[in-house]
């Protein structure tokens, strides 16, 4: 299978308060000084002692009365998953290859590289088990709620494909109902039916009460007749279903840096979750030599160079590509510049030979014009598409590319807003993208606008049809040789369906419906 760098993973788990070491013996109630024989409590935590889903706190001691933290309980549910111990969530990456394979965690409190319940947490929020508490605090040391506990084994349940179905009428008998949290009904629901939580003598169930450990040990035996399947599963939703792609045949998936959040979004509608790979795309260029070689299964890119096309030849190699999307080469200035309009044959001259260099042959006032850009052969869609549309082989003009290319595209912007100051005698000139404004920033909130090409403006509308000079497309491209049935095939085949243009669309791209 191709995808077998997927399946498994080294337990690399760092020593936890709650782990359990295999070569430990597993402790019993009796063994702990404080836990009296006849307590409401033993039974329950012999049950999570001898399943290796609770250790003591030390000095014989299980410290029934503590509190149950936030921590504490992600660690004993992955304790209890059967394919956690087989994957691996440290931050070390794949077979302890010291690659950093996943995104850091969303959390400003949890220090992945130094604590125990780093590897748990990142598995929970990763199998979307628990989430954090806002202000990007996961809030580890927090004691865990009795409503919060619910949620947590409620969506442990629908991971591990346990029985999640109940009636929805459990939690009318309670005389304070109305005190479970909107987000937590459905779960306290179903454990209140499934009688993993009870309620108190005087006929209440206090969804914010703290859980002691105690309270926890108990949940969990009540727990362990619903909770029977232990391996956590990747969800395939229903588009996945219908296409017959499952987690374990997801396609290896590469591109362009700018599509880096349609392929996050593109997993995400396939199975539900984020993708745990958390792989970065590694640019245009480097994504077609890597499916060349065969080192990738499909990418989202652009048309490949002629460049590319000679590499692909050399290897016996055929590329098929579907396209999925559309994107307007656009070119930004300040809006303090009267020009408006620019010919590709003047933005030829400008980046080509150099030959226009003020404004006022554009139409504009007698300004100095500063030809931003990459540095030439940098790879970055945007300077790919100038040396490709505009200077069609020639090459970017020497004082160009020594005094106003640079390689970082936040820095090509940068100069260019500093063009728009009163003390500088010019404005600059630099290519972007149409959708990276239309989307993820204000470029008029940052002083730029942008100019016609061949007199078309680049909107949406005139990219879509391609009535906008420099529209080019993106492409899912894959070898012409996958297998017809192949899961890459069938991604490449389904980004080309007016539901997948939905997708498209709401990653920021222009979509071709």
């Amino acid at each position: 299978m191709k995808n077998a760098w997927k399946k498994t993973f080294c337990c690399l788990l760092s020593a936890a308060v709650l782990a359990v070491s295999a070569s430990t013996a597993l402790a019993k109630s009796s063994d702990f000084t404080d836990v009296p024989e006849k307590s409401w409590y033993a039974e329950a935590v012999d049950y999570v002692s001898e399943s290796g889903l609770f250790s003591g706190k030390g000095n014989g001691k299980f410290d029934p009365d503590g509190v149950m933290n936030r921590a504490m309980m992600v660690q004993v549910l992955a304790n209890a998953t059967e394919n956690y111990k087989k994957e691996d969530f440290t931050t070390g990456g794949f077979l302890g290859m010291g690659i950093n394979c996943f995104e850091p965690l969303p959390y400003t409190d949890v220090d992945e590289t130094q604590t125990w319940y780093g590897p748990p947490i990142r598995w929970a929020t990763m199998y979307q088990i628990a989430s954090g508490k806002g202000n990007r605090k996961f809030a580890p040391f927090d004691a865990v709620t009795r409503e919060e506990t619910a949620v947590m084994l409620y969506r442990y349940a629908q991971k591990t494909e346990n029985n999640v179905n109940h009636q929805g009428a459990a939690l009318k008998k309670f005389s304070d109902a109305n005190a479970v949290s909107s987000w937590a009904k459905d779960a306290m629901d179903w454990a209140v039916e499934k009688e993993i939580l009870k309620g108190y003598p005087d006929g209440s169930l206090r969804p914010k009460k703290r859980t002691t450990r105690a309270e926890a040990a108990m949940v969990f035996l009540n727990a362990k007749d619903v909770l029977k399947n232990r391996t956590a599963v990747y969800p395939m939703t229903e588009i996945a279903q219908e296409l017959g792609i499952t987690a374990e045949t997801y396609p290896r998936v590469d591109g362009s840096k700018l599509m880096q959040n349609l392929a996050n979004n593109l997993y995400y509608t396939m199975h539900g979750i984020n993708d745990p790979h958390g792989f970065h795309h590694s640019r245009t260029r480097s994504a077609y030599e890597k499916l060349i070689t065969g080192d990738t299964d499909l990418i989202l890119v652009p048309a490949p160079e002629d460049e590319i096309l000679k590499e692909a030849e050399n290897a016996g190699v055929q590329l098929e590509k579907y396209e999925i999307a559309r994107e307007g080469l656009a070119f930004l200035t300040p809006k303090q510049n009267t020009a408006k309009n620019v010919s590709i044959e003047q933005l030829r001259q400008i980046y080509g030979d150099y030959s226009i260099q003020n404004w006022s042959k554009l139409g504009g006032e007698n300004q100095a014009l500063f030809p931003l850009c990459g540095t030439s052969g940098l790879d970055d869609d945007r300077q790919a598409q100038l040396e490709y549309r505009i200077l069609r082989g020639v090459p970017l003009n020497d004082q160009i590319q020594e005094q106003y290319s640079f390689d970082n595209w936040n820095e090509v912007i940068y100069r260019l807003q500093e063009t728009a100051q009163a003390e500088v005698d010019g404005f600059g000139i630099a290519p972007y993208g149409y959708t990276m404004h239309r989307n993820f920033s204000n470029y008029q909130h940052r002083g730029l606008k942008l100019l016609s090409v061949n007199g078309m403006e680049p909107t949406e509308k005139n990219i879509a049809n391609g009535a906008y000079p420099l529209t080019y497309s993106y492409y899912a491209v894959i070898r012409a040789d996958e297998p017809e049935n192949s899961s890459a095939r069938k991604l490449a085949q389904w980004l080309q369906t007016e539901e997948a243009g939905e997708l498209v669309e709401q990653s920021g791209w222009i979509k071709l419906f």
